[in-house]
């Protein structure tokens, strides 16, 4: 249990470390102390901007998945929203790779309902899955939407997951149609077009399991 202790003149007292890190209260904040009861204190966590590890965490899902990077987040947050990014990064409640960033399922869902229906619901664009057991988790959460044809899910050659919004499936389809008849075939033309290299892969994978385009050799399609 957290104890009292003399520091000086004064007495101080152990805060655990997942309340502070739950609270986001760092060296240096100050807390303001009130009782009610014989027997109780309340302490009140004075917010900085009244900023909350959930709110930056709804902030970070409210950006497009194909614009989800590090230097979006360092351009767009203040220094104390970094802050509060490098400790879910430090957490793993946001995992860095290849300069961009990715929320788990299971994060998304402690953020609350508002940053699961903005970013899995009717504006979902696409995801890229590499673990299985969270591609069940995001199947799970997206059964509805799947099963009527909202959203379209496929598991790649290279074993990761793509799933992508039928609308977005539609527009960005029709593109690399498109571009393949005029004679722009290889992968990284056809990225060109799109401006999403993960997007365009996506995609392609869903096209590739519908047989609407073909992969002749490695980075080469053909429509079907």
């Amino acid at each position: 249990m957290p104890r009292v202790f003399l520091l000086g003149k004064k007495l101080a007292v152990e805060i655990p470390s997942d309340i502070a890190r739950h609270h986001g209260i760092s060296e240096g904040q100050e807390l303001t102390f009130s009782s009610k009861d014989a027997g109780s204190v309340i302490v009140s966590v004075e917010k900085r901007g009244a900023f909350s590890r959930n709110s930056v965490l709804n902030e970070l899902l409210e950006i497009p998945f194909e614009k989800r990077s590090v230097k979006a987040v360092l351009e767009k947050f203040s220094r104390e929203k970094r802050k509060i990014f490098a400790e879910l990064v430090k957490e793993d409640k946001v995992i860095l790779s290849n300069k961009t960033y990715r929320v788990p399922l299971s994060v998304v869902k402690s953020a609350g309902a508002r940053a699961m229906h903005g970013n899995l619901g009717d504006s979902f664009r696409y995801l890229v899955i590499k673990e299985e057991a969270e591609a069940r988790k995001v199947s799970d959460g997206l059964s509805e939407e799947i099963l009527s044809g909202k959203i379209i899910g496929v598991r790649g050659f290279d074993s990761n997951f793509y799933v992508v919004g039928l609308d977005v499936f539609k527009e960005v389809s029709s593109k690399i149609s498109g571009a393949i008849n005029e004679g722009i075939a290889d992968f990284d033309s056809l990225s060109k077009k799109v401006g999403d290299r993960n997007l365009l892969k996506a995609v392609i994978e869903v096209m590739k399991d519908k047989g609407m385009v073909v992969e002749k050799r490695n980075g080469l399609f053909v429509v079907v």
